[in-house]
């Protein structure tokens, strides 16, 4: 039920791309406004967020879209009171890099990284999207399939399986060693082996 309220979130999101598309940016364009204690805030935060979201996991392959929204998040992180690096740019931040084989938005990147103090702490451009809770569901969901329908998950699990293995120890949590482990059972996996031995790394740091 989960990943069909999820598959129907994201495709709400084409009707705002197509509109993007056909000129109409104003629910995705920076808009400022001050919101109340927190200071200086942008309106269409959040249509962005879910516009990048869309263009992530319907892998539509669009570097002007990428580009405009990259360009509109970096106000916000540039005049933001509460700073942070968001979401946001971290999905851009990897979607971008696609297109900068030539280094075009290196200018881009290396702005992302001085937007604010946090940005110029925290910020990677080398695909922080990774870390994101809804990356990892993902993750879950394929081990899920891989695990019960192995004969036919042969490509699923590699590709799962590689993305997993870039993802730090230090964000990965139960449900998805467990999966991943389940996965490679049924893969017949030796890495299966070495998530057991990881996992129980993660346990017994719950035991101390």
């Amino acid at each position: 039920m989960g990943k069909e309220q999820l598959k129907s979130k994201l495709e709400e999101q084409q009707a705002v791309y197509q509109a993007l598309k056909a000129g109409n940016d104003n629910t995705v364009r920076y808009k400022e406004f001050h919101n109340g204690e927190w200071g200086t805030d942008d309106e269409n935060y959040i249509d962005r967020l879910r516009l990048a979201y869309y263009l992530l996991y319907c892998h539509i392959d669009d570097k002007e879209a990428v580009a405009l929204l990259f360009e509109e998040e970096l106000k916000d992180r540039e005049r933001n009171s509460f700073q942070g690096i968001g979401s946001t740019l971290q999905i851009l931040t990897h979607l971008i890099r696609k297109y900068n084989g030539d280094g075009k938005y290196a200018g881009l990147l290396e702005r992302a990284k001085n937007a604010n103090f946090d940005c110029a702490c925290g910020y990677d451009p080398d695909g922080q999207f990774r870390t994101l809770r809804l990356f990892k569901d993902i993750l879950e969901a394929c081990f899920e399939v891989t695990a019960n329908h192995s004969k036919a998950a042969a490509g699923l699990w590699n590709w799962a399986k590689a993305e997993l293995q870039k993802v730090p120890q230090s964000s990965r949590y139960g449900n998805l060693y467990t999966k991943g482990i389940a996965a490679a059972k049924a893969m017949d996996d030796p890495y299966g082996k070495q998530l057991e031995q990881e996992y129980e790394g993660f346990l017994a740091r719950f035991r101390r």
